[in-house]
């Protein structure tokens, strides 16, 4: 054994390499809990309100894998053309993803609580659509644990004016502003499980 021969040098030694090496386990950690945002938001398997507003958009989540995945090649390469390259490419695709983040926050649909029922444990919020359209969906009202209906109560052209009530604490009524009296409907609900109004 050859005592005078130096040991491999340590790619940490090097402080670049080592902030590198560390911002690639970051950004690495990082897009493992973007995947599995985007899985529990697409499944949310208790139709939670905000989990279904904030987590439930996964062709954005999707997007923004793409500029990490090169930025992550970029750092755990060896600076060669195709690496700059991927890091240019995902340096200028953050333009489009922080555009499309801002939309998601900016231009998210209206919601309004039109009623709430008897003991204050459910309420109907009307969703804008697009056009005139709008969306009547059964939520509970627990805060952050508020859950909601995985089909609308009843959905329809509308202009304004709609009359939406509990008649008691499991049967809503709406009528439309937009139709001559008499043309309520109502809808009898059991918890969360709300019959299917053709709306989806």
């Amino acid at each position: 054994m050859d005592f005078t021969e130096l040991p491999p040098a340590d790619p940490t030694a090097d402080p670049a390499e080592a902030r590198r090496a560390t911002a690639s386990w970051i950004l690495g950690g990082f897009g493992v809990l973007v995947v599995v945002l985007t899985a529990f938001g697409a499944w949310n398997p208790g139709n939670l309100v905000h989990v279904d507003r904030w987590l439930n958009h996964p062709c954005e989540f999707g997007a923004a894998l793409v500029p990490l995945g090169l930025y992550l090649f970029y750092l755990r390469s060896d600076g060669d053309t195709a690496a700059w390259i991927a890091r240019r490419i995902a340096l200028v695709s953050l333009i489009p993803l922080t555009l499309t983040v801002i939309g998601l926050v900016a231009f998210a649909p209206e919601e309004t609580t039109v009623a709430v029922s008897p003991s204050g444990s459910y309420e109907v919020v009307a969703i804008a659509a697009s056009g005139d359209a709008r969306t009547f969906v059964l939520r509970t009202r627990d805060g952050l644990l508020s859950r909601q209906a995985s089909h609308p109560l009843f959905c329809f052209p509308s202009s304004g004016g709609d009359s939406v009530r509990f008649v008691d604490e499991q049967t809503v009524e709406v009528a439309s502003g937009d139709v001559v009296e008499g043309g309520a409907d109502r809808v009898t609900f059991d918890g969360l499980d709300v019959p299917w109004a053709g709306c989806d």
